[in-house]
């Protein structure tokens, strides 16, 4: 079959499709279960089977922005065996890689728009709290405990302890993974971390709720940070460096 007919065929096929355009609940619901911490099988594996177990997992990462419902991961199972065991026609396959790439961009827009909306909810109910505040940028702060040292100005680096949460409660970074703490220029981390750092004083801890236009917008840092998603920090801050120290920019 010529291209263009292939062409042709592919765009009948998902014009006709009530799911051409969607993601549905189901396959949200997956999305979301699948970011979900468990414990990993490799823990219960020898090394050597570790191994190969790593290559599924890297193999894996491409699949997240398709949004697939059970069925349809059962699919791509099936596609992988047969390619592997040398039972498909890799060059059919290779034919269909723009309507791929058309699925995949509608559902990466449709679970986009999905963490936009979850997470508006999220930043509304933070924002109601007591003592919240919810700056022009879209911040929700919210401060825990006031400092009484000095506030970092923009040209300034920093020492903090932090912890970075999911809307869900997935904690997906924290300091303590990386040392007691992080020192870093404000220049170098995300909007959200620089505009929250400069309300406040040396010894202070706040809560920062930031939509993902401060944080890492709608390309996120997949597998950790998804698309489009809201992050909720707790902040200390432990100590401001006049000028731009050296360190780990773990949060850009």
């Amino acid at each position: 079959m010529k291209l263009s007919r292939v062409a042709a065929a592919g765009a009948a096929i998902l014009a006709a499709s009530p799911l051409a355009n969607v993601v549905s609940t189901g396959a949200v619901k997956a999305v979301q279960a699948r970011t979900t911490p468990g414990v990993p099988a490799s823990s219960r594996m020898p090394a050597d089977d570790r191994l190969f177990y790593s290559l599924g997992v890297l193999l894996s990462q491409n699949l997240d922005s398709f949004g697939l419902s059970g069925r349809e991961f059962r699919r791509v199972q099936q596609g992988f065996i047969d390619g592997f065991r040398h039972r498909a026609n890799v060059k059919d396959a290779a034919r269909l890689i723009p309507f791929l790439h058309m699925v995949q961009h509608q559902r990466q827009q449709v679970l986009i728009q999905h963490q936009k909306a979850a997470g508006a909810a999220f930043l509304a109910k933070a924002a109601a709290i007591p003592g919240a505040r919810r700056t022009p940028s879209g911040l929700v702060y919210l401060s825990a405990v006031r400092g009484t040292g000095p506030v970092p100005k923009p040209t300034d680096s920093v020492r903090i302890q932090y912890t970075g949460k999911l809307i869900g409660g997935t904690v997906f970074d924290s300091s303590q993974r990386h040392g007691a703490s992080l020192t870093v220029p404000l220049t170098d981390i995300i909007p959200c971390w620089r505009e929250t750092l400069e309300y406040m004083n040396v010894g202070g801890e706040a809560r920062a709720v930031c939509p993902s236009e401060l944080a890492y917008g709608d390309y996120g840092r997949p597998p950790t940070i998804p698309q489009g998603a809201t992050l909720d920090f707790r902040i200390k801050l432990l100590a401001v460096m006049p000028s731009a120290a050296p360190g780990r920019a773990a949060v850009k």
